[in-house]
């Protein structure tokens, strides 16, 4: 029983390490680490949705009398469907 004690406890410790040893290495890089591509990308992003946030757009068509005089299509009249033909492959 004390095999199975020594044994348990190397096991641990040996999951416990290896656990260490997978969460230190998926830690993100610091910004000295960091690919100075990645970084020009980064700010390039960072740039176009700058430009985004201060993009003003022109709505006074919505006030142009020709705009306003525009009217919805009619409904189509909703007959009802016949079917045609039975399906054939349809078991009975």
């Amino acid at each position: 029983m004390n095999k199975q004690k020594v044994l348990l406890t190397i096991l641990a410790l040996v999951v416990v390490g290896a656990g260490y040893f997978f969460y230190q290495n998926s830690q993100s890089p610091s910004g000295s680490e960091t690919n100075p591509q990645a970084q020009i990308e980064f700010q390039n992003k960072l740039a176009e949705l700058q430009r985004l946030r201060e993009l003003k757009l022109d709505t006074s068509i919505f006030q142009d009398k020709f705009f306003q005089s525009l009217k919805l299509p009619e409904k189509p009249s909703e007959q009802p469907l016949t079917p045609g033909r039975p399906n054939p492959f349809f078991p009975p």
